[in-house]
């Protein structure tokens, strides 16, 4: 069994398609992520150990930003991988 260079190419741009809309997906739930952690830092600004809430909810955004660039490179990657496939068997 053998796939033509045109199923190639379809299969391709479809996982080209899933994976850049996987790419939005990660990039708003790590911006969410990030927000809640700053949200929660501030307000734990209020309480009774306030720098220490702050500190803590700069780590968690600081950790979320990381972990969603980190994603998300991965995600590009295999974006532009499948875009190259194909690219090459059209």
């Amino acid at each position: 069994m053998s796939i033509s260079p045109a199923q190639i190419a379809s299969k391709a741009e479809k996982v080209t398609q899933i994976f850049n809309i996987l790419s939005w997906v990660i990039l708003i739930t790590g911006g969410l992520a990030v927000a809640g952690g700053l949200l929660a830092g501030f307000l734990g600004l209020f309480g009774d150990n306030g720098l220490a809430a702050l500190m803590a909810g700069l780590g968690v955004a600081l950790g979320a930003a990381i972990y969603t660039a980190l994603l998300w490179a991965w995600i590009s990657l295999a974006v532009i991988v499948a875009g190259y496939i194909s690219n090459r068997s059209a």
